[in-house]
C-alpha cells in the first residue's frame, strides 16, 4: 500500500507564507501568551468542539482565533460561552486568503482537530508559515506533520481526544522555545516537500519503486 498526500501549495503561496514569518517577527509565546489559530470550514467533522472542550482545561495565557465559517458557528460560539472561555476565543469568519495568511503569520500554533480529513491544506499553510501543529493522529493531517513539527494526539474516543489536546496545548503554553522549534522544523519541511513539483516527483519515484 502506498500513501501519498495530495496536498501541495503553489510556489508563490508557499514563498509568501514562509517569508512572512522567516524572521520570527511574531512575538514570543512567553511575551504575549500562546496565540492559537483554527482555520477552515466550521463543520462537525472538523472537530472544533473537541478543541474548545480541551481549551477549557488549559491554564495559562492563551487565545484562539477561529478563521472560517459554516453551519456550526453559532453552536460553537454557544459552546465557548458554556465552557467559560468565550472571552478567549474570537470567531472572525471567512477572510480573503491574503488576510488569513497574515493572521497565520502572527500566530504561534495551529489547532486542527479534524476527525477525518484526507488532506489538510490549512496544516500545510500553517507549517509553511512557521506554526507548531496540534492535530489528531488520524487521516491526512497526521501524515503531513513530521513528529518534530507538531503534536499528534491519539483520538480513539472523544475523551481521549480532549485530554490529549489539552495536554498538548498546555505543553506549548509552558514551553515557548519548544513551540518555536516545532514551527521552525515545520517551515523547513513545508518548503522542501509541499511544492507541486516536489509532490509530483515523490509520486513518480514511488511508482518506479513499485514497478521494480
Amino acid at each position: 500500500v502506498m500513501l501519498q498526500s495530495q496536498v501541495a501549495l503553489a510556489p508563490e503561496t508557499l514563498t509568501q507564507l514562509a517569508s512572512s514569518s522567516a524572521g520570527d517577527g511574531r512575538a514570543s509565546v512567553g511575551g504575549s501568551g500562546l496565540r492559537l489559530v483554527a482555520l477552515g470550514p466550521l463543520l462537525p467533522h472538523k472537530g472544533l468542539h473537541l478543541a474548545l472542550a480541551a481549551l477549557a482545561k488549559v491554564a495559562g495565557d492563551w487565545h484562539l482565533e477561529v478563521i472560517g465559517d459554516g453551519p456550526q458557528r453559532a453552536r460553537l460560539a454557544r459552546l465557548a460561552g458554556d465552557l467559560g472561555i468565550s472571552a478567549r476565543v474570537t470567531f472572525v469568519g471567512r477572510l480573503p486568503q491574503a488576510e488569513a495568511h497574515l493572521r497565520l503569520a502572527r500566530s504561534h500554533a495551529l489547532i486542527f482537530p479534524a476527525l477525518h480529513d484526507s488532506g489538510g491544506f490549512a496544516v500545510a499553510e500553517a507549517m509553511a508559515a512557521g506554526l507548531a501543529i496540534v492535530c489528531l493522529r488520524r487521516g491526512g493531517p497526521a501524515q503531513l506533520v513530521p513528529d518534530e513539527a507538531g503534536i499528534k494526539v491519539a483520538a480513539a474516543t472523544p475523551d481521549e481526544a480532549v485530554g490529549g489536546l489539552a495536554s498538548a496545548i498546555t505543553s506549548l503554553v509552558a514551553d515557548p522555545p519548544r513551540c518555536a522549534a516545532l514551527g521552525r522544523v515545520g517551515r523547513k519541511h513545508a518548503v522542501q516537500n509541499f511544492l507541486w513539483p516536489s509532490r509530483a516527483t515523490a509520486l513518480y519515484d514511488r511508482f518506479l519503486k513499485a514497478l521494480q
